[in-house]
């Protein structure tokens, strides 16, 4: 559904891609070398289609660099505040943290 038609592959799928691959991987490949590695935040959007009800939300990675972490989690809470009225975060499991719209939370707290 998401493929390129070059070489039916999910771009989204291939990072950090290689030099000699097929053209999402290398499409993948450039990406990550040229732009991702030189920059201090990497926001990744996604507007839903059709097919996705999306509700607003933030994923962060945890690096175990306090100054890192402190930093994504700000800017997370950051983005959620612009897109959604009341903003909640919880940790999810040892490496991500989620941060979530209260209109997202379930009787159990679970976005």
């Amino acid at each position: 559904m998401f493929v390129c038609p070059l070489d039916n592959i999910n771009p989204n799928r291939v990072f950090p891609g290689r030099a000699d691959g097929t053209f999402s991987e290398v499409l993948a490949y450039h990406f990550f070398q040229e732009i991702f590695s030189h920059v201090d935040y990497l926001i990744d959007l996604h507007g839903g289609d059709m097919v996705e009800d999306l509700i607003p939300f933030t994923i962060f990675q945890e690096t175990g660099q306090a100054e890192v972490d402190q930093r994504s989690e700000a800017l997370a809470q950051f983005w959620l505040a612009i897109s959604s009225p009341t903003t909640t975060c919880r940790r999810t499991d040892q490496r991500y943290d989620l941060c979530c719209s209260s209109r997202t939370r379930d009787s159990s707290d679970h976005c």
